[in-house]
């Protein structure tokens, strides 16, 4: 028993005992006996209290434990509670209040509810948590003493601390719990500030993209002590962030009703909550109707099988050629390998054409047509748009896969830059003259560069179509940068468009550093996704970007690449 920190005796002939390295069961009966708990070996308990038929231990670093019945239940903390870990000693006042003393403060919740939580598997108990704004001059309680804390006949209560001794009447002490209703202070849809109306309805459009709720809840003493949650559809309950922001940001709402439930802790008990309940609605997109899905699974199911068509004539031809040229065991080796590459080739080269192709002919469509039904142009415009999307969006995405899990090797050869860019210019010139947008590349057509044509045409492909999207009109150049170093080479992509605001371009810088979360910090930054892959692409490359922007100037990104 080296180091004994504790003794309490449980009967006439039973003691237990506890030291740094467990806790014991001494029978002092003829002959002595000596139990072990494996539960407490390496724990320090340092203090029992008893509370009808159980034991409150009081196990520094591990926080409380109930003993009952010769077994042990460990009394569930939440996670910003793990202060308590370090407790000292329990003590219950006459009001069935527990006070724990710990290394960062001292804490109050009732003793039904510890048992409750540790006994019966109910909820994670509630410690109000009292600090220097309290009057506790130093919040590290002194553990070590003996004994750790004097009750005197007059009920007051006596505490070590490293700032001296701290006392008080626990049934003079108040818990400021404000049971007073919550406020929403503001609604914010996107840019728009809207009202809310008495029935406690929001209303979303379908292109909505982020909700804010800011909530104004009054509250006194320390910041730890407000519960604020909120649960939307009857999910779990998230605590929001106490001192800090008091906002609600929901964004990626299904269409249709959701429920959004509000509560604050007001005391002790499970049911001591005020509750404010919100109902929001959002409209449906287009392409969630029944017959725009059922156009759209028809149009892809026929896609598929014509490109499954094409490639299976393509695999059996090269299937021929082999078979030629190695005997039939080699032959039947290398079909395996090389037919599943060439698949993986041709149907991530030959989805993204049709798909493009669907782009131009949307755009054509909706500049064509000699009626003008508001109803169908609208239709029109959002093919193109989501074809568009679609498009850059399935190239970026096949390409960054194959990179990011290793499928594929960076493999650099020496490239014609300017040929390359205007490559991939062609594919958006349509879109871009739809716009009323000049696309010129400037680049020197005898520059030549070292790169993986795969990557940086992905790279190019998602900053021009940034660009274009981000511009009513005006022009879009690429050209040279100039450099002091003659291994190096700077391409900029520079555009006349809507440009960023500080939040947006700080956002996005971010995202270039390897932030993905970066993207919820502001509800402008609709590109994030675009961004995340370029900065993957950019890094597995390794290249480095830069991006300019001034709002209604534009935009300027630069790629520095070695030569």
């Amino acid at each position: 028993f080296f180091g004994i920190r504790m003794f309490y005796r449980l009967s006439k002939n039973e003691v237990l005992i506890s030291n740094n390295y467990g806790l014991y069961k001494l029978n002092t009966s003829s002959p002595f006996k000596i139990d072990t708990f494996p539960l407490m070996n390496g724990k320090q308990v340092r203090f029992v209290t008893k509370y009808e038929e159980a034991l409150l231990l009081s196990v520094y670093k591990n926080g409380l434990y109930v003993f009952k019945n010769d077994s042990f239940y460990r009394v569930p903390l939440s996670a910003d509670q793990f202060e308590l870990n370090f407790c000292h000693s329990t003590y219950i006042d006459k009001r069935e209040n527990l006070w724990v003393p710990t290394d960062k403060g001292l804490f109050r919740s009732t003793i039904s509810s510890v048992m409750e939580a540790a006994l019966k598997k109910g909820p994670t108990p509630f410690f109000y948590f009292y600090g220097t704004s309290d009057g506790i001059a130093n919040t590290e309680f002194n553990g070590a003493g003996t004994p750790s804390y004097a009750v005197l006949a007059n009920n007051n209560i006596f505490y070590p601390s490293m700032g001296g001794i701290v006392t008080f009447k626990p049934e003079n002490l108040n818990v400021r719990l404000l049971n007073v209703p919550i406020s929403i202070e503001k609604i914010s849809v996107d840019d728009r500030e809207i009202n809310l109306l008495q029935s406690d309805s929001i209303h979303l459009a379908s292109n909505y993209k982020f909700l804010f709720i800011d909530l104004s809840v009054p509250h006194f003493g320390e910041p730890k002590n407000l519960v604020l949650e909120y649960s939307l559809d009857d999910s779990s309950w998230k605590k929001m962030v106490v001192p800090g922001s008091q906002r609600i940001t929901l964004l990626g709402l299904s269409s249709g009703y959701h429920h959004l439930l509000i509560r604050k802790l007001t005391g002790f008990k499970t049911t001591d909550y005020v509750c404010k309940k919100l109902i929001i609605y959002r409209d449906e997109h287009i392409y969630e109707q029944i017959w725009f899905i059922f156009l759209m699974i028809v149009a892809l199911t026929s896609l598929i099988l014509f490109s499954i068509q094409l490639q299976t004539r393509r695999i059996n031809k090269q299937r021929e050629i082999l078979r030629n040229r190695v005997n039939e065991q080699t032959s039947e080796l290398s079909k395996a390998v090389e037919v599943k590459e060439l698949l993986i080739n041709i149907i991530s080269h030959d989805m993204i054409t049709p798909l493009r192709h669907i782009s131009f002919l949307s755009g054509m469509l909706a500049k064509g047509l000699e009626k003008d039904p508001e109803k169908a142009i609208e239709v029109l415009n959002d093919i193109q748009s989501t074809s568009e999307r679609i498009m850059s969006g399935s190239l970026s995405i096949i390409n960054w896969m194959k990179y990011n899990n290793k499928r594929a090797t960076v493999n650099k050869k020496l490239i014609n830059l300017y040929s390359l860019i205007n490559e991939v210019c062609e594919i958006f010139v349509p879109i871009a003259r739809g716009k009323n947008i000049i696309i010129t590349n400037n680049v020197n057509r005898s520059k030549f560069i070292e790169i993986d044509s795969n990557i940086f045409n992905t790279i190019i492909n998602n900053l021009i179509s940034n660009a274009i999207k981000y511009s009513n009109t005006g022009e879009i150049s690429i050209y040279l940068g100039e450099t002091d170093s003659e291994t190096k080479t700077i391409l900029k992509i520079k555009d006349t468009g809507n440009g960023m605001s500080e939040d947006t371009l700080h956002a996005m810088n971010e995202i270039i550093k390897g932030n993905i979360h970066a993207i919820t910090t502001t509800h402008k930054l609709s590109t994030g996704l675009g961004y995340i892959m370029i900065a993957e692409l950019i890094r597995i490359h390794g290249l480095s970007l830069s991006v300019e922007s001034h709002v209604n100037v534009g935009t300027t990104v630069s790629i520095v690449i070695d030569n």
